[in-house]
């Protein structure tokens, strides 16, 4: 009789000759036993080959004309065999590991079959990227002169994993601070994972400020009279002024009263739309106030109006008033300027007609002014 191990593996476990089905490599032990009851044994082991393991790789992206190593560690028995697709963009068709170089998008498939003749597919997808890199600068900005500036640089498309190069600085990050003291344009180089090629892009930072300035409109500004201020600033939208007299104005061209007389520091701030500022100031000069006037006519007739002579005079230190006849005789001087002459010559009243007058006054800057005129006498 017979007797085999594993039974339920075998079709007769008492047959002499029975047909093995293990699923994983079995030692089989048969025992025969004759009439005599002796007994003897003996073993056969079935070795089972082991399906493949397939492993097609993972994933991957690759730039336009690059190239990708696709499977992964694919296992089986000696003599296994590999067959890829699309092997004309592989370097070999049947290799466990070939390189992959594929124009677009494209999916391997390899197929292991094994010495039985089991086969199994597994698939890898190459994507192969075709957009192109795209820069998105930060806006061009304005500043005022010692400020600071954020600027930045927004990459998208391409191949991602993205490389910054700003020219000016040689800072590899997608956003820095600039502190530019006049307008300044800036670039950037930034390159994809690929690295075959890299675009620029630009932003502009504007150094803007106002430029303040400013003229004295009166000729010889004078104390206790208007002076007035033109604004000639350029850039600016508002106004401080310091007047130098305890007065301040924020009108674009305005006007003042000084006193007493002598220099005075006239100050303007201009300010442009974000803020930034200039400021200028000029000394001025306000001359002492000076004023003569000489009537050209007088009435010495006894009535109740005009019937002396006078004259008007402001700021003088020094004053000498003299009246000549007709021909050319004085007839009349005097120091004071507050006086009034009634007509009378070596006590007679001239008589009807022109005379001439003339006038020396020095102001308080020691300046002298010469002054000649008519003066008709009518009764």
């Amino acid at each position: 009789t017979y007797s085999w191990n594993n039974a339920a593996t075998l079709n007769n476990p008492t047959a002499s000759n029975p047909i093995a089905s293990p699923l994983v490599t079995t030692t089989y032990t048969v025992t025969v036993t004759d009439g005599n009851l002796c007994t003897a044994t003996d073993q056969v082991t079935i070795t089972v080959n082991p399906l493949p393991i397939v492993d097609a790789g993972l994933n991957q992206t690759i730039c336009i004309g690059g190239n990708a190593t696709i499977g992964g560690s694919p296992t089986g028995p000696a003599g296994a065999i590999f067959a890829w697709d699309n092997g004309a963009s592989l370097s070999s068709a049947t290799a466990s590991n070939p390189i992959a170089t594929p124009t677009v998008t494209t999916t391997y498939t390899v197929t292991v079959t094994d010495a039985c003749g089991v086969e199994i597919d597994k698939d890898i997808t190459i994507t192969v990227t075709a957009s192109v890199l795209e820069l998105e600068m930060s806006p061009d900005q304005l500043i005022c002169p010692g400020d600071s500036a954020d600027i930045w640089v927004i990459a998208t498309e391409g191949l991602g994993n993205y490389t910054y190069h700003w020219h000016h600085s040689g800072e590899t990050t997608d956003q820095v601070n600039v502190r530019p003291n006049n307008t300044t344009s800036y670039t950037v180089s930034v390159e994809d994972a690929c690295h075959t090629y890299h675009i620029d892009g630009t932003t502009t930072v504007n150094v803007v400020r106002p430029q303040a300035n400013f003229n004295v409109l009166s000729s010889d500004p004078m104390e206790n009279l208007l002076v007035s201020f033109q604004n000639t600033s350029v850039g600016g939208v508002n106004w401080y002024w310091d007047l130098g007299n305890e007065d301040n104005s924020t009108q674009n061209s305005p006007g003042t009263v000084y006193s007493p007389w002598g220099w005075y520091n006239v100050t303007l701030i201009a300010y442009n739309e974000i803020g930034c500022t200039d400021t200028i100031t000029k000394p001025v000069y306000i001359k002492p106030e000076f004023y003569f006037y000489a009537p050209n006519a007088f009435t010495p007739d006894g009535n109740r109006f005009n019937n002396a002579y006078s004259v008007s005079v402001i700021g003088s230190i020094d004053f000498e008033f003299q009246i000549f006849n007709r021909w050319g005789e004085l007839i009349f001087q005097t120091e004071d300027p507050n006086f009034r002459w009634d007509g009378d010559y070596q006590g007679n009243l001239v008589a009807d007609g022109v005379l001439v007058y003339k006038a020396k006054i020095v102001d308080l800057e020691e300046n002298v002014h010469d002054y000649t005129g008519m003066i008709t006498i009518l009764r």
